[in-house]
């Protein structure tokens, strides 16, 4: 499914932001127009009132959106826009860190997972990094799903063949751990480009389209651990 085309200098990416507070929704929109390259193309406090705005919404790039609303469950309206062409960006923006919350997501679609005391300039990045068609996981959403997984090394020994090269495995760690893909460079000592590839390499192995939903799939394979 064809997605929105990353933010460029003469055309901001539009953001649709559905949140129940009204302070912290203004907050979220102050911030995304004190960006240059982004705009704000609507906003909503429910999930009946994100619906009705469905054309604000579809328009936009990327889509913020809070799970615990008045009258259902954000991930509703997550699941509805993972399916339309094109698809927009959408990212959780939570105050809920917990498993359940964060697999429920991420199986109803979301690209990203942000928690709402996220510091306004890690915000901005993270939209930054939606925008490149990365999936910003804030580390200790990533911290709370995968802390019970094994080591990769043991997973690899109990696969009768192993799909990924060690390189891939070290990229995958990496970004487990909350790393972005210039981190990765830098401390692998490779280029950007050259972990681009790999992270594509990985998500095609593990048949996902984001970050999320390949560190819920290694997690379930038991790759990867945070904290190692």
């Amino acid at each position: 499914m064809d997605q929105k085309p990353p933010t460029t200098a003469t055309r901001p990416c539009e953001v649709f932001v559905v949140e129940d507070d009204s302070r912290i929704r203004q907050r979220f929109i102050r911030l995304i127009e004190s960006a240059p390259q982004f705009a704000v193309s609507g906003s909503a406090e429910t999930l009946s009132a994100a619906i009705d705005q469905i054309d604000a919404a579809r328009r936009s790039g990327i889509v913020l959106v809070d799970l615990r609303l008045p009258d259902g469950n954000g991930a509703e309206f997550i699941r509805l826009a993972s399916q339309w062409s094109p698809r927009p960006f959408i990212a959780v923006i939570s105050a809920l860190g917990d498993e359940r919350s964060v697999v429920a997501s991420i199986e109803a679609g979301a690209d990203g997972y942000l928690l709402k005391d996220t510091r306004p300039d890690a915000l901005l990045a993270a939209l930054e990094a939606l925008g490149r068609g990365e999936s910003p996981v804030s580390p200790r959403v990533a911290r709370h799903l995968l802390s019970r997984i094994r080591p990769a090394e043991e997973a690899v020994r109990r696969l009768p063949s192993s799909p990924f090269s060690r390189r891939e495995l070290e990229v995958l760690r990496l970004v487990a751990r909350g790393y972005s893909h210039e981190q990765v460079a830098e401390a692998l000592s490779l280029t950007y480009h050259t972990v681009i590839t790999h992270v594509r390499h990985v998500y095609a192995k593990l048949g996902v389209n984001s970050r999320a939903q390949a560190l819920y799939e290694a997690a379930q394979l038991g790759l990867v651990r945070i904290g190692r």
